[in-house]
């Protein structure tokens, strides 16, 4: 594509533009010329239709996706060949690219929550064998005479117990007040 082709496609924008502000001024002008008299000055009345027209002409246009609207990407083509196919092989990758990473934040979530699960069971059966071997030494150390070692290590496991169970019910019930 020349330079020319290039700039007679963006000139089209601007005389789209001055046909609108032609356009305007035609409507705007019988009544600006009724609102100051037969008699107005040129000047006053250029003046309130440039304002007027800067007012009204305000033109946005907002899409949102991966792709911009079908006559944008025609245009595209227009200036430079190739450049919608281009344009929609980018999407497709960042697509794919996107949807990878959703993956693999997934199986790094469902890991985490296996992991979590095998250290709660390991803490569980970790307290369950030191509260047996609580209970052990405790039996062991009363048969030989000793009362108060055996009444302390009968009450290690009790006090590991009771703290657990405690530690559960609180945060079962922080979790109940989330929901």
């Amino acid at each position: 594509m020349s330079k020319n082709d290039k700039n007679s496609v963006l000139s089209e924008s601007s005389d789209e533009h001055d046909d609108t502000e032609r356009k305007l001024e035609e409507i705007v002008r019988p009544i600006i010329e009724g609102k100051f008299g037969e008699k107005a000055n040129v000047d006053e009345v250029s003046e309130e239709i440039s304002r007027v027209i800067s007012l009204v002409f305000q033109k946005q246009q907002v899409f949102s996706g991966p792709l911009p609207p079908p006559k944008h990407l025609a245009e595209y083509e227009k200036i430079v060949p190739g450049a919608a196919e281009r344009i929609i092989l980018m999407a497709e990758r960042e697509q794919e690219h996107i949807h990878k990473l959703e993956d693999e934040q997934q199986e790094m979530s469902q890991k985490i929550v296996s992991a979590d699960i095998k250290s709660s069971k390991r803490g569980e059966w970790f307290g369950f064998i030191i509260g047996v071997l609580g209970i052990c030494g405790a039996v062991v150390s009363a048969s030989y005479g000793y009362k108060t070692v055996s009444i302390l290590l009968a009450l290690a496991p009790l006090t590991l117990s009771i703290s657990f169970i405690y530690g559960r019910w609180k945060t079962g019930k922080r979790f109940d007040e989330e929901k």
